[in-house]
């Protein structure tokens, strides 16, 4: 089961700050990056429906974390993320809740993260400061709140017990494959070797009935139109806040190019970003326009894993080749940003 996913604006503990920063002295102490690869992960099961998976980067020297995630679907998602072209990446990459501990160079660190290092009082190695990061559908990373921070913290206790402890964490050659599992009951910490099932759970496809309601009624328009939304990447951030990344969406018209609308989406304030966002924006651009066209094509894979579904709710055709001018003139016009 996946666990529901919320914002944390829970502010970590002085306490708790102080003993995570603890621990990650103790990860760099270790480096398990200089003789663990990716396909080695630690399951921790803190209850029967609430399990974090733990991996870790860096074996080729760059990219040196922990990364904790909260679904196998998504480890092996973004294990297997090279797969994909590089805009498909970001998109996977920026939809997936993960916790991760990175230890980056001095130019790579988030606002307060400074102030936190020195408020540890521990000195770390040059370019190898520990930066803590949060990051949610629909906002860039930032500094866990309080329950992230106790999430990440037991975690990392699980892995520091195997590798300073000596025990072996194997590497997984399929998803089907046992995962070493630190399983919590009884008020104590155990071990299994136990499979965790993908769940390939279906994308929520839902929409909003009054818009949905006013485009059936819509006359239909013989015309292909391509639409798409993307991550947009920024290096903007607020100190102290959790930044929203936007997603590009934009309409084209294939035969003429001529491009239709486009806008820049994020989340409501305090929620999570969701697909739903994206298929209201297309329905509010139907009823702007005045008719639905006969035929649509979708890029970007967050669209892709439910154009066909959503072709058939508002009763169009589906085409399900990409179309290429649509991400270069999205793009092109991101860039002049």
């Amino acid at each position: 089961m996946k666990r529901e996913l919320q914002l944390d604006e829970t502010t970590p503990t002085q306490e708790q700050v102080a003993k995570i920063f603890d621990l990650a002295k103790r990860v760099l102490d270790i480096s398990p990056w200089e003789f663990m690869i990716e396909w080695q992960i630690l399951a921790v099961q803190h209850a029967a429906d609430d399990t974090s998976y733990v991996f870790v980067t860096g074996e080729m020297g760059d990219y040196l974390s922990v990364q904790i995630y909260s679904s196998f679907d998504d480890v092996d998602a973004m294990l297997r993320i090279a797969e994909g072209n590089h805009q498909d990446m970001f998109d996977i990459m920026f939809g997936m809740p993960q916790l991760k501990l990175v230890f980056a160079k001095a130019n790579e660190l988030l606002p307060g993260d400074r102030e936190r290092i020195k408020a540890s009082g521990i000195t770390f190695k040059r370019g190898k400061n520990p930066s803590f990061q949060s990051l949610m559908p629909g906002y860039d990373n930032c500094f866990p709140g309080g329950r992230e921070i106790e999430r990440m913290t037991v975690c990392l206790e699980q892995l520091l017990f195997m590798l300073e402890g000596g025990h072996a964490i194997p590497a997984i050659n399929c998803p089907m494959d046992p995962i070493c599992t630190r399983v919590y009951r009884e008020g104590g910490w155990e071990q299994e070797m136990k499979t965790h099932p993908l769940l390939h759970q279906e994308p929520d496809l839902s929409v909003s009935e009054e818009l949905l309601d006013q485009v059936l009624c819509l006359p239909m328009q013989d015309m292909t139109m391509a639409c798409g939304c993307f991550v947009v990447p920024t290096s903007f951030r607020e100190k102290g806040s959790r930044p929203a990344i936007a997603r590009a969406f934009m309409l084209m018209d294939v035969e003429s190019q001529v491009i239709l609308g486009m806008d820049l989406l994020v989340p409501e304030p305090g929620k999570l970003w969701n697909i739903r966002i994206a298929l209201d924006a297309i329905l509010k651009k139907f009823i702007a326009f005045g008719f639905c066209p006969s035929q649509l094509r979708f890029n970007g894979i967050l669209l892709r894993e439910v154009g066909e579904q959503f072709c058939d709710m508002i009763g169009v055709a589906y085409d399900g080749r990409r179309f290429g001018p649509l991400l270069k003139a999205v793009n092109e016009i991101m860039s002049r940003l």
